[in-house]
């Protein structure tokens, strides 16, 4: 009896070790707490364990650069002397591209002034327009949706919350989600292995009577 009952607490284990091994990991993508790169680039990358990120803008010929307690701006066109991610004159766009699909959970901005908006993109279309931001130099965009791409899209609002003319903000950090292998997670076969654990365990509870 003893012995049948460990065999279902280990039944029981193996399913939630099986279940455990799906929960997605979390990504920091920080260009806050970095060194700066130093000049305006066509692209940047980043590389956290086995994932990686190259950051290129638009509109077409624009440039990217990041620095150290700022973040990640945006260089519209040569014209262009903001070093913000900014809606004025140039609707500027952060591209990310990760080498694999993940899940994107959120946002943090700075530079932030009253009354910004971004604009979000999925695999190139607009997904979420105008989401206003908190009114602080400091601000969190938590996504409530789950959007799963290999390419994202961060951009100024084109339109903001009056009395503001146009959006500006640098990004401090993205956090993202791998995708879990549900492969890797055989509930099926675990479920049948608990479900022989309590058979087992009441044909000898009747045998004992």
């Amino acid at each position: 009896m003893f012995e049948l009952t460990k065999k279902l607490a280990l039944a029981m284990g193996a399913v939630v070790a099986l279940t455990s091994a799906s929960e997605a990991a979390t990504t920091r993508f920080d260009f806050f707490n970095v060194d700066s790169n130093g000049a305006w680039v066509d692209s940047l990358e980043f590389t956290v364990g086995t994932l990686t990120l190259t950051v290129t803008a638009d509109p077409d010929g624009a440039k990217v650069q990041h620095w150290k307690n700022n973040g990640l701006g945006v260089k519209g066109g040569a014209n262009d002397s903001s070093h913000q991610v900014d809606s004025y004159g140039y609707d500027e766009v952060v591209q990310l591209n990760f080498s694999e699909s993940v899940k994107i959970d959120g946002i943090r901005f700075s530079y932030v002034h009253d009354n910004d908006t971004f604009d979000f993109y999925v695999a190139g279309a607009e997904v979420l327009s105008a989401v206003a931001l908190p009114n602080s130099y400091y601000a969190s965009y938590t996504f409530g949706e789950e959007y799963i791409s290999n390419h994202f899209g961060i951009g100024a609002g084109t339109t903001c919350n009056s009395p503001c003319d146009y959006s500006y903000f640098k990004i401090k950090y993205i956090d993202v989600s791998d995708i879990p292998d549900v492969t890797q997670v055989p509930l099926p076969a675990g479920a049948l292995l608990l479900v022989t654990a309590l058979a087992g365990l009441g044909a000898a509870r009747r045998r004992s009577v």
